[in-house]
């Protein structure tokens, strides 16, 4: 694990298209729409809408 936290370490951070890109991905893959959907109806779409206002407001 040390390994991988280390790996992670070095990464970029995103930026906001990169943010919202992998945010549209939860409504894009149905796969992942219904896993959030499932805990409760509308989810995928309300952590999109999160993510993009992250992105809009903390990242560049």
């Amino acid at each position: 694990m040390v390994g991988r936290a280390a790996a992670v370490g070095q990464c970029e951070p995103p930026d906001a298209q990169m943010f919202e890109q992998l945010a549209q991905t939860y409504l894009d893959d149905p796969t992942a729409t219904a896993s959030f959907d499932q805990i409760a109806p509308g989810l995928a779409t309300c952590y999109r809408d999160a993510m993009v206002a992250f992105a809009d407001t903390r990242l560049t």
